[in-house]
């Protein structure tokens, strides 16, 4: 558990090399397991029961799993002796150990909070605003409503593939999830000459999730993506696992929208203009001399440029380097900005493996923010 919280907290602030955040990564895909946690007995006689109500019968079941997370143990298995699919089950006592390790984590939190360059990244505040979203991981039903969701939201959407859930058995037994089985590369096995494009399917499912639907992937880190070519020969990326996917109210969704949209826009004085509206102590920054508000708008600004106007693209690194710019103020984000953090956190070494020469995460929103909004709207 305290290995998927540090994976997500070292992406939103670098604080570990690429070396050291891909070992993480590479664990958190493959985290032991002993036999209390395979109950593999138990597990099949619960699919036998559901499988003689519903006419679906699930054999073949793995002996032990191809994959084991912080959170779940999958199995590979068949349905009907014809499709592949893969099993998804909460490993047993694992709710009660994610709450001790939030606690536990937000004690450690708060004694190294002590030491200013540990303080600016506030830990605690992403940690608190995250809390219920990394809970929320331990119920397959909760997971099985994010996937239809995140299905409907992309199903005209031919470059984004989402597996089909066999819903029986998830209101059955809220601890699985039986999905159809996706074949696909990983990141680190995609041809340069196809990173481009990936990074691009990949930018645009993000920008069109939250502008359009309000929704985001708040776990894709290098296991839960796929890559692949569809039926077709065009380009497709399979998206897994939404234990833990965000939603947006309308105005946080505004909000996020607002702010990427001015970013793709380079009109980086309105991305700031955002992110002072939003927050939670505007009173704070309205409370500061004239010269000092300059001071900070100048600061955020340059950040934003810099990091969009160069290679360094935008990510959680640089929400990072905003918030120490404000905490040096006594100011706070606002707490959306705490999520979508943690969620460009899990994401950024998927992102980082496709960028090219001339192409990273920013230069691709860029892209998509032009070829999606009449940018005569905003000259007047």
């Amino acid at each position: 558990m305290y290995v998927k919280i540090i994976q997500a907290l070292a992406g939103a602030t670098d604080l570990f090399s690429d070396k050291v955040q891909d070992y993480l990564c590479e664990y958190s895909d493959n985290v032991p397991y002993n036999e209390e946690d395979l109950q593999r007995k138990e597990l099949q006689e619960k699919l036998d029961r559901v499988s003689e109500r519903h006419m679906c019968k699930i054999t073949d079941l793995s002996p032990t799993p191809i994959h084991s997370g912080t959170v779940s143990l999958v199995y590979s298995a068949t349905i009907n002796n014809a499709r592949p699919v893969v099993v998804k089950v909460i490993r047993p006592n694992g709710r009660e150990q994610m709450v001790e390790a939030i606690n536990e984590l937000l004690i450690l939190v708060k004694i190294l909070s002590i030491i200013p360059s540990i303080n600016i990244f506030r830990f605690d505040r992403i940690l608190e605003e995250n809390r219920n979203t990394l809970m929320r991981q331990f119920s397959t039903y909760t997971e099985l409503n994010n996937l239809l969701f995140y299905a409907s939201a992309t199903k005209d959407d031919e470059s984004v593939k989402i597996p089909f859930a066999y819903e029986k058995f998830t209101l059955a037994s809220d601890d699985i999830l039986v999905m159809e089985y996706l074949e696909g590369k990983r990141v680190e096995e995609i041809e340069d000459k196809d990173k481009e494009e990936f990074g691009y399917i990949l930018a645009k499912q993000a920008v069109n999730s939250i502008m359009n639907s309000g929704i985001y992937h708040g776990d894709l880190h290098r296991g839960n993506i796929l890559f692949r070519e569809n039926e077709d020969g065009k380009k497709q990326i399979c998206l897994l696992d939404f234990g833990i996917v965000g939603r947006l109210t309308e105005q946080d969704r505004l909000t996020i929208s607002s702010f990427y949209m001015s970013l793709g826009l380079r009109r980086y004085d309105d991305a700031v203009d955002t992110i002072i509206c939003s927050l939670t102590n505007k009173e704070v920054f309205d409370a500061l001399s004239e010269a000092e508000q300059d001071s900070l708008v100048r600061q955020l600004e340059s950040i934003a440029s810099t990091c969009c106007e160069t290679s360094v693209g935008f990510g959680p690194h640089e929400i990072g380097e905003i918030n120490r710019v404000l905490a040096s103020h006594n100011l706070f984000l606002a707490p959306v900005f705490c999520k979508i953090e943690m969620a460009l956190a899990m994401n950024a070494s998927v992102s980082k493996a496709l960028e090219t020469e001339d192409t990273n995460i920013t230069t691709h929103i860029r892209r998509i923010i032009g070829e999606t909004v009449d940018v005569s709207l905003f000259d007047v």
